[in-house]
């Protein structure tokens, strides 16, 4: 079964008719994804430059240390960090698709990475109404109604 969070398999998946082949997660991959959160973070010393004088010493200290976890989460890149961690929303993870799919298929969009991670998730939501929606009993009385609850009054 399709499982867009297991990086270590090559899977093909058809939507709309067409079949795709996300491939692993690879160091390559990796790095395009750590470079693309590059790009949406920016420079982060740039943002307390811009506000350091609005901020008390005590807030300054706690930005500074936040601006150097995150160069030190960039450097030392995995899915782990807790900057990778930022980015697993809806855009993250359909980015990290479309880079596993761009091997195969060249000209994959970020919107195609979207459309997988849409999928996946719908199969998941089926996946987990399968094992929510009750079983009737198993019963040789093929009449057998269910119990009604009780009120706890006799």
């Amino acid at each position: 079964m399709f499982n867009i969070e297991d990086f270590n398999r090559i899977q093909t998946v058809v939507i709309d008719g067409r079949t795709w082949t996300v491939g692993k997660l690879t160091r390559l991959v990796l790095f395009a994804y750590r470079d693309w959160i590059k790009e949406q973070i920016g420079d982060p010393f740039e943002d307390i430059d811009r506000v350091k004088k609005w901020l008390t010493p005590e807030a300054l200290i706690v930005r500074v240390k936040e601006a150097e976890s995150t160069v030190r989460d960039l450097r030392n890149f995995s899915l782990a960090t807790e900057t990778s961690k930022r980015f697993g929303n809806e855009n993250g993870m359909a980015k990290l698709t479309q880079l596993r799919l761009l091997k195969v298929h060249t000209d994959a969009t970020e919107e195609d990475g979207h459309a997988i991670l849409m999928y996946d998730l719908d199969l998941k939501k089926e996946a987990a109404k399968d094992t929510a929606t009750p079983k009737p009993p198993v019963s040789g009385n093929a009449e057998a109604q269910p119990m009604a609850a009780s009120t706890g009054q006799n």
